[in-house]
């Protein structure tokens, strides 16, 4: 996979790495999965991860595992949230959290994440 990162501010750091505000493309391997989720609830960053090309559809699952959460998911939901974009119930409202992933997101993915972000915050 490649990963894309932009930051809002020029220098921002974050994960031992100075964001620069042009996007810059990262390597399978350059982060770790917690620096990644890290990276992506920064709202200074903006983060898309990028599929290797070698990598088949045919071969990826049709949908993820029941019951298990996208950490991109999660993190845009967030992002949405903070940014004030939700609906009357105040989840986040779904066209935000596309714009913010660059892919599409459902109405379960979406209220899995407020649900999940619902639970951390009573904790």
């Amino acid at each position: 996979m490649t990963v894309l990162i932009q930051s809002s501010k020029e220098g921002f750091r974050r994960c031992g790495v100075a964001h620069s505000k042009s996007p810059t493309k990262y390597e399978d391997g350059d982060f770790t999965e917690d620096q990644l989720i890290i990276l992506m609830d920064e709202p200074k960053l903006s983060v898309k991860i990028i599929p290797d090309k070698s990598v088949r559809d045919d071969s990826l699952p049709e949908e993820p595992e029941k019951g298990e959460l996208d950490p991109s998911v999660l993190s845009a939901a967030r992002k949405a949230i903070e940014a004030g974009d939700i609906i009357s119930s105040g989840a986040p409202d779904i066209k935000a959290m596309e714009a913010i992933l660059g892919s599409d997101v459902t109405k379960e993915q979406r209220d899995q994440a407020f649900d999940t972000i619902r639970a951390e915050a009573k904790e």
